[in-house]
């Protein structure tokens, strides 16, 4: 049943222009963005690069993280990053990629019967190129991307762009502003001809450092044809005693076609060396499951 839901919702938003199209970066980045709200531009990781590109100054000399995870037991998704020096300064790679197997392609029998004809897959993919330059008390950043979508033999490709700021030169303070897919004249072309234009996101961010306790709040609006706004607001506790430590909760709004909704998360990471574990739940509108649960590692050096 839920295979067929799923393929009615992508057909119909992909055969509205202008319509939601998947955005397989909606779901978080790593469980640590999850658990704090999906709250962007922060990460300390390579995956920073999917949030807010200037990020990238926070790469010491190497950083690879990794998040695989499975929704509603049918849609598989998957985001890897490396974040590396160069002699241009710090760049990143990333690929994010969502998809199903197995959509069932049905049709009626010379009883009126549904019977299956044949099955397919659907993927949607965005590859990332990041770079970050430094200058006196900010940073920016941009990420260009190729996105791609295939289901079944209906496929389609985009390229577009994010650009970001941040403001570090506050003291215990950071101010993070993304605008992404900014280039309005590159839409998704498929290939039926058709296209769609990929909605613009504005971020915008702000982390306090207060005693042991970061307080995280963010705005999001999306420039579509219902432009809609989300607020998010989470706190991270990393005791002084346990610097290799944090645990992490949040409030997020989001929308489910157009419908807002609220939820709540929370996580914990752990450090060790150059390993860095993240685990963060949420709970989940699929009345299978009460709650998602997510894992990511990093390795950063």
């Amino acid at each position: 049943m839920i295979k067929y839901l799923i393929i009615i919702l992508i057909t119909f938003a992909q055969a509205t222009l202008n319509a939601e199209y998947l955005d397989p970066g909606a779901l978080g980045t790593s469980a640590s963005t999850i658990g704090n709200a999906n709250i962007q531009g922060f990460a300390k990781t390579a995956t920073t690069i999917f949030e807010n590109p200037a990020g990238l100054y926070r790469i010491k000399s190497f950083s690879i993280e990794a998040f695989n995870t499975k929704l509603m037991k049918e849609v598989t998704h998957t985001n890897i990053a490396i974040a590396f020096n160069s002699i241009i300064g710090n760049v990143g790679l990333g690929y994010i990629d969502s998809r199903i197997s197995n959509i069932f392609n049905t049709d009626l029998d010379v009883f009126d019967e549904i019977y299956t004809k044949s099955t397919f897959g659907y993927n949607s993919s965005i590859l990332y190129f990041s770079h970050e330059v430094e200058q006196k008390g900010f940073v920016y950043g941009y990420s260009l991307k190729y996105y791609m979508m295939n289901m079944g033999s209906y496929s389609g490709h985009a390229l577009n762009a994010d650009f970001g700021i941040l403001f570090n030169s506050f003291r215990d303070m950071e101010i993070s502003l993304c605008a992404k897919n900014v280039l309005p004249g590159s839409p998704y072309r498929y290939s039926s001809d058709d296209y769609e234009v990929i909605p613009m996101q504005l971020i915008a961010g702000i982390k306090k450092h207060i005693f042991d306790i970061d307080i995280l709040s963010q705005v999001q609006a999306k420039n579509t044809s219902n432009a809609n706004l989300t607020k998010h607001f989470a706190l991270n506790y990393t005791p002084g005693i346990m610097p290799f430590f944090s645990i992490f909760g949040g409030w997020k709004e989001y929308f489910i076609l157009s419908n807002k909704h609220t939820g709540i998360t929370w996580g914990v990471k752990l450090n060790i060396s150059a390993l860095e574990l993240s685990y963060a739940s949420e709970a989940t509108e699929y009345y299978e499951e009460k709650n998602n649960n997510y894992f990511s590692l990093a390795i950063n050096f």
